[in-house]
């Protein structure tokens, strides 16, 4: 998949890869069905653009690489926890009716 194949190219040289990621993600974005998620993930890209502001690093050294693997396992801790709310809130209202 994506992650497999980019992840390590992102952890050592995030400049490489982060253009490559942005039109390959517009594209999957597209063709997603459900139209409010991919709203939400193009949000998530969107404060991942802002928190990286205008300068990629090029190369990341051993502690940059680190801080990049903890945000990354951090961010998709984050999302499941969402993912597992946003169910147990359908769950919860589907019961009601």
């Amino acid at each position: 998949g994506i992650v497999e194949r980019y992840y390590a190219s992102a952890i050592q040289m995030p400049a490489l890869v982060i253009g490559q990621l942005s039109s390959r993600s517009n594209h999957h974005l597209e063709k997603m069905e459900n139209k409010w998620l991919a709203n939400q993930y193009q949000e998530k890209l969107r404060q991942v653009s802002v928190a990286l502001g205008t300068s990629i690093p090029a190369t990341l050294n051993l502690e940059q690489q680190s801080y990049f693997a903890l945000g990354y396992y951090q961010m998709g801790a984050k999302l499941s926890q969402e993912k597992k709310e946003r169910s147990a809130a359908g769950e919860k209202a589907a019961a009601e009716e």
